[in-house]
């Protein structure tokens, strides 16, 4: 018994081909050569007087990988034919070889098109088993992309990455993969039903994600759009430039800007796309940052009133849960009935967009949400439930969008209160990830925000 490790480095079981200049590429690289210095020995035709050093035969039993198999010249592509079909090499003037392999090739959407469309190549056509890879479509995954790349370079230990940062990148590859819906959904709706986030639907009929993703893959999702390398170029640029030694969501957006300057290949209708994408008014990635950044920023401003928004969310599931089950509830002053306080509910569903026709449903989802939590034993509070921890969240900052308002935007402020509440917000920040560089320029962008609203 002989035994054998595959080895690509070694070439034992696994050969390598790939394009060259047509007319200098030679087919000996794939089917191996006369070995002249012994053919005078064995004499023409002989299996001795021949190399048999060519890529296939060093996949033989094993694999060949075929690097850009539709830029190869045609000559290559009919070696192929019968080693495919009758499992035979066969070299001019020597003995047919029997070859048993698996030939792996890769090319590109618009070369494998472009051949698809030429009838001339209908006998690779039955002899090819093409399988489409396309881009990543998730965005967790895209980030964990960008990380495992980042930590095995020099800017692991040397650049702090803010919060949101990569995930603004992701968000832009994503968005940019993603093809329109029958039902007219934006790319940035998608991308997180994709992600498995659990959007809020004003419709009635949920969105059914499976169907979504299956319509997308029949229209070519993931199989355009822009690559990790070209995001990577632009992570590359803003690590490089890291002033202070911290990377934040504005400088990604920027150099992902910059990088539609010195990219080849979108087309006409990417160009102008792709920016939109990255830097319209609404559905992009800088309009998602900005609800980001208010939202983290209101609820490192929130972070000592938490008790305030528990009590509020006590008081609306009190009243909520009388609604539900049709019940009265007790004034605890005059001890009389009195019906669940419709005002108070409503002032708090209307902060997440609830309209009037499904205040009902909302509520009853939220009693067998708390009703599930409880029974397997869970704690329930307001952060329990997203969309009412936002919905809480939103009306007190609503009450105390003032105070938000003028410890950010007024710079002229410098009374020692104001000073407190902003340091205070960054100490927040810094328990969630953040660095007093991108955590001051949070809060500068916020504030900058808030300044233009006035």
């Amino acid at each position: 018994m002989v035994e054998l490790r595959l080895s690509e480095r070694s070439r034992v079981g696994i050969g390598t081909f790939q394009p060259s200049d047509p007319k200098n590429q030679d087919i000996s690289e794939l089917i191996g050569h006369v070995d002249l210095g012994k053919i005078t020995q064995y004499g023409e035709g002989h299996p001795l007087g021949y190399r048999f050093d060519g890529e296939l035969q060093v996949a033989n039993r094993g694999l060949i990988e075929y690097i850009e198999i539709l830029k190869t010249d045609i000559k290559f592509h009919y070696v192929l034919i019968t080693v495919a079909q009758e499992q035979l090499i066969k070299a001019p003037g020597f003995p047919q070889s029997y070859i048993d392999t698996v030939i792996l090739s890769h090319t590109n959407e618009t070369e494998f098109q472009k051949f698809k469309a030429n009838k001339e190549n209908e006998a690779l056509h039955d002899r090819m088993y093409p399988v489409f890879v396309p881009y990543n479509l998730r965005l967790r995954d895209e980030v964990a992309i960008y990380r495992k790349l980042i930590e095995r370079s020099e800017f692991h230990q040397k650049v702090h990455i803010a919060p949101f940062a990569l995930e603004a990148a992701a968000l832009f590859a994503v968005m940019s993969r993603l093809k329109p819906s029958s039902g007219g959904m934006e790319e940035l709706k998608k991308a997180h039903y994709y992600n498995g986030e659990v959007v809020r639907e004003k419709e009635k009929d949920p969105v059914n994600a499976k169907k979504l993703m299956l319509e997308g893959r029949e229209k070519g999702e993931g199989l355009s759009g822009a690559s990790p390398r070209f995001v990577m170029n632009a992570l590359n640029i803003s690590l490089g430039d890291a002033h202070g030694g911290c990377v934040n969501p504005v400088d990604i957006i920027r150099s992902l800007k910059h990088q539609f300057e010195h990219h080849i290949g979108f087309s006409d209708e990417d160009q102008v796309r792709f920016p939109q994408l990255l830097l319209g008014e609404k559905n992009s990635v800088l309009a998602e940052y900005r609800e980001r950044a208010r939202k983290e920023v209101n609820r490192a401003f929130l972070y000592a009133y938490e008790d305030q928004a528990q009590a509020l969310f006590d008081n609306y599931m009190k009243h909520a849960t009388a609604f539900c089950l049709r019940r009265k509830l007790v004034d605890p002053v005059t001890r009389e009935e009195q019906e669940p306080d419709e005002k108070l509910m409503r002032s708090i569903e209307e902060m997440i967009g609830i309209p009037e026709g499904a205040k009902s449903e909302f509520r009853q989802g939220l009693f067998v949400f708390k009703s599930d939590a409880l029974e397997r034993g869970d704690s329930f509070d307001f952060k329990n439930y997203p969309p009412l921890q936002e919905a809480i969240e939103k009306k007190l900052i609503a009450d105390l969008k003032n105070i938000v308002s003028l410890t950010l935007a007024d710079r002229s402020r410098r009374d020692p209160k104001t000073a407190e509440r902003k340091q205070e917000a960054v100490a927040k920040l810094l328990d969630r990830g953040y660095c007093p560089l991108c955590a001051e320029a949070l809060l500068e962008f916020v504030g900058e925000m808030l300044r233009k609203e006035e």
